[in-house]
């Protein structure tokens, strides 16, 4: 079956983007080291949204409009002394690379208290100084291939850890899910193992909605398997869904990401 290599931006995330200690050092001296890209049947189509203010990743066939939110949380200040980049500007530099990919974009800016910058920009953020556990939200629009980050990715500056690249949300995660097959089986699964799981009969719109702890097929409720209760999702975990149709797999799709759980 055909199937489109996971990108950002254009920029496939199963490959290094820039380089630095170990490769050709980047102007800024930025590395950004990523995840593993996934492919994903042609055939399938999936939107995975995260509700909240910005939140929410939208995954579609080609030729249909793709939105991606990131969220790009600044851990801490570097300081690498006289010199050095206490400014955050290498930080800023890879940001503002990310917003010049094609599409469009907005950028929305919080503190660490979680207050939302006024001056919500488009393409270019006016801030020259980055505040200590900065957060940046970007809303990525495209017509593009696929867009979706299956993996958390994190940017290294020198030795130390600047941020972490991850999909974004503050609440539980709705999964909307088109099977294409007569029947299917779709479970939600921690990294430890724990799961849990539905069969689904017929065909139409799966929507798994883990704020409600529903499960709907077509618009009729469904019901989970042998244990009715739902996983309790933990912070910092990462969690699977798996949608594997009987017709040789066409109609499934795996979607894994890391999230951050209110």
């Amino acid at each position: 079956m055909a199937s489109h290599t996971v990108t950002f931006g254009g920029v496939d995330l199963g490959s290094r983007i820039l380089t630095g200690p170990g490769g050709a050092s980047s102007p800024d001296g930025t590395t950004i080291v990523s995840g593993q890209s996934r492919p994903i049947p042609e055939r399938s189509a999936v939107a995975v949204e995260l509700p909240g203010s910005d939140g929410e990743l939208f995954v579609r066939q080609r030729a249909r409009p793709l939105r991606m939110v990131v969220e790009l949380t600044r851990l801490y200040r570097e300081s690498h002394g006289p010199g050095g980049d206490d400014g955050g500007q290498a930080w800023l530099s890879c940001l503002r690379g990310i917003l010049s990919a094609p599409g469009e974009r907005r950028l929305a800016c919080s503190d660490q208290h979680g207050n939302w910058c006024p001056a919500r920009v488009d393409g270019e953020c006016p801030v020259r100084e980055l505040p200590d556990a900065l957060v940046v939200t970007v809303t990525f629009k495209s017509s593009g291939p696929w867009l979706y980050d299956a993996e958390p990715h994190t940017y290294r500056q020198g030795h130390m850890t600047g941020m972490t690249v991850f999909a974004t949300g503050g609440a539980l995660p709705r999964l909307t899910w088109e099977a294409s097959a007569p029947a299917s089986v779709v479970r939600l699964v921690d990294e430890d193992g724990t799961a849990q799981e539905a069969r689904v009969a017929g065909t139409g719109r799966v929507v798994i909605d883990s704020t409600a702890q529903a499960l709907t097929v077509g618009g009729v409720p469904a019901t989970l398997g042998r244990d009715s209760s739902w996983p309790t999702l933990r912070a910092g975990h990462t969690y699977t869904v798996e949608a594997t149709g009987v017709s040789g797999g066409a109609g499934g799709v795996l979607v894994e990401y890391l999230g951050r759980w209110a």
